[in-house]
């Protein structure tokens, strides 16, 4: 390669991979000029060494013998130590950062930085264990560095870290991974880790410091943020296992929500390529998660940033906050009831003597002020009342109801639909189901991204401006097309003006335009009155001869079997726009023979320019 070819670097690495595509991942690793044939098992090493050799040897690679090391069980691959139980830091690094002092200027802190930086995947919340340090250097000069008391804090508890930093290990193919999200008030982290028998050991550590925007994102989004963060740094691990994210959080109602922001939207349609699932956490097993006891370390003590109550003075306004849960139906009325009563049964405990209710109902306000029913309240009174005070009022004539005034069972029409193509997405929506085939499995949860389960069980497309779209069954497609069609208000419109239509009354359903179509065909009146097309059935094919006799073409056959008259080949003309045929027999195919045919077929004179019609009657009646 040349010097100047500046991608040699990423051209080289395509050419390894290209060569040892079979053996990377399973005996080879390989990063652009760095290679290291691995084995399980030492009896195989030498044949995995050998299989290698060939390969390199038949695209004329060499190798520098200084630099090869050969059956070693432990040894250094992009600066960090492979062993047999996992992947360790460079204890070359460890020592570096451990001998370093405060530091004093901004160098010192950016070679701090840098080499926290370069052992980021082995430290837990690196960018937390390091934000003294950002801050530190944030809209700092040169001249104006002052050392903050939380760096010296913040290096001592990186140093203390580094004494005994985590062994990261490598998943088996096909694994289930499983994800810890922590979220602060300037930084994003995540653990990927697997689980051995009872513990829990660690893959990979993420972590990132939130920009100026992304603090001012809601708590659920700077956790959603977290794992979109995660999913592209670790993109080969989500492509090939199953992920188990571990959260108290709704999450996964957080990516299926309707009301969804439009990058929330967006990263749920990029994590919906991954096999994801979602479970509640657990006991945290093992003290190198202990950093992720806690997700969502904010500066409020609520994530619906609910005011804490104060005590109530004379002097001051307090707002104390109150939840209550109803564990059966109720109405809307009978739930503001069920608050309204809460809200005095606290008043009456505080001994509040003046209460302004704010009640958005009016009908709950009425009947409590008792302008709707006052006359009703005064009838049931005298209805409760004994005998013996009931003759002191007018006469009221009494009844008794033995029976409701309806019947609150209800006749409902069941319609059983037929299976389709929407029920594996709403089970995919609703109860996390998929097929056993991975390729289906793959192709579901793609297209669940694009769909929302409403809370009575209706599936809704979602669409980039517009409102979500109601999902049709395919028996109820022919009614809807019908009516928008020829029903009252329809217009018989054409196929695609008919799709726009359903589109604009919020439907949608698979093949919308081949079934508009169909039904436009099978209209009579539609194809009754419709314009009639203007458009050629077929392509427009060019004439190549203007008028008649205008272009002959001539061809010889032969040679053909003799005549008793001597001929063996046939000369014949085709008229180029009539189609017309001028034939004769011939014994030679000399100049002076075809010179004759054309003189005495095609005379260029003006009264033989076009055949004769008995010429041509007697033709057609012969071919007839």
């Amino acid at each position: 390669m040349s010097f100047g070819f500046k991608n040699s670097g990423a051209t080289f690495n395509r050419a390894i991979f290209k060569m040892l595509q079979a053996q990377i991942g399973h005996t080879v690793e390989a990063y652009i000029d760095d290679l290291i044939v691995k084995s399980q098992k030492e009896s195989n090493h030498l044949q995995d060494l050998a299989e290698v050799f060939e390969i390199l040897k038949l695209h004329k690679l060499r190798l520098n013998p200084e630099k090869c090391a050969f059956s070693v069980s432990a040894g250094k691959f992009l600066e960090h130590l492979v062993t047999r139980r996992g992947i360790e830091a460079d204890l070359n690094q460890i020592k570096a950062v451990k001998d370093l002092r405060l530091p004093r200027t901004n160098k010192e802190v950016q070679r701090l930085t840098g080499m926290a930086a370069a052992l980021n995947q082995f430290i837990s919340k690196s960018s937390n264990k390091c934000h003294a340090f950002f801050h530190a250097l944030k809209g700092k000069s040169r001249r104006s560095f002052e050392l903050t008391p939380d760096c010296d804090s913040a290096l001592a508890e990186l140093k203390e870290y580094l004494s005994s930093a985590p062994l990261l290990v490598k998943p088996k193919e096909f694994e289930t991974l499983y994800l810890s999200l922590a979220v602060s008030a300037h930084a994003i982290s995540s653990a990927l880790v697997r689980q051995v028998d009872t513990d829990d050991m660690p893959i990979y550590f993420t972590s990132k410091t939130l920009l100026p925007a992304q603090t001012r994102y809601l708590p659920l989004e700077k956790l959603a943020l977290a794992f979109i963060s995660t999913a592209r740094k670790l993109l080969p691990y989500f492509q090939s296992h199953t992920i188990t994210v571990l959260t108290e959080h709704p999450l996964k109602s957080l990516f299926r929500k309707a009301d969804l922001s439009t990058r929330v939207s967006k990263w749920a349609v990029k994590l919906a390529n991954f096999d994801i699932r979602f479970e509640p956490r657990t006991a945290i097993k093992g003290p190198i998660l202990a950093d992720f006891i806690t997700e969502l370390t904010l500066k409020d003590t609520d994530i619906l940033n609910i005011p804490t109550p104060q005590p109530i003075t004379e002097s001051t306004k307090a707002l104390m906050p109150c939840s209550l849960s109803i564990d059966f139906p109720a109405t809307n009325n009978e739930a503001e009831y069920k608050a309204l009563l809460a809200g005095l049964c606290s008043a009456v405990a505080m001994k509040v003597s003046d209460l302004v209710v704010y009640c958005d109902s009016q009908l709950i306000v009425n009947q409590i002020n008792h302008e709707h029913n006052a006359h009703a309240d005064a009838l049931a009174s005298l209805a409760s009342a004994s005998a013996s005070k009931a003759s002191e009022f007018r006469t009221i004539n009494f009844g008794s109801i033995d029976h409701p005034s309806f019947d609150t069972t209800l006749d409902v029409l069941n319609v059983e639909l037929d299976p389709s193509w929407m029920d594996e997405i709403v089970a995919f929506l609703k109860h996390d189901t998929l097929p056993t085939d991975k390729k289906e499995a793959y192709c579901i949860r793609n297209k669940a991204a694009y769909y929302w389960l409403s809370e009575s069980g209706k599936l809704y497309r979602k669409t980039i401006s517009g409102p979500y779209l109601l999902i049709v069954h395919p028996t109820q497609v022919p009614t809807i097309l019908t009516e928008l069609h020829s029903g009252s208000c329809g217009c018989h419109s054409s196929g695609r003006s008919l799709c726009q239509c359903a589109i604009s009354q919020g439907y949608f359903w698979k093949n919308m335009k081949k079934d508009c179509e169909e039904v436009v065909r099978k209209c009579r009146p539609s194809q009754l009155f419709s314009p009639i097309p203007k458009q050629p059935a077929q392509n427009l094919s060019p004439i190549t001869s203007p008028w008649p006799v205008a272009q002959w073409g001539l061809d010889i056959v032969g040679k053909l079997p003799t005549t008793p008259e001597g001929f063996k080949f046939l000369i014949t003309a085709t008229d180029y726009f009539s189609k017309w045929v001028e034939a004769e027999p011939l014994a030679t195919t000399t100049e002076a023979d075809v010179r004759r045919f054309v003189w005495r077929k095609l005379s260029l004179d003006s009264s033989s320019l076009t055949p004769s019609s008995q010429t041509m009657e007697a033709n057609s009646s012969a071919r007839t």
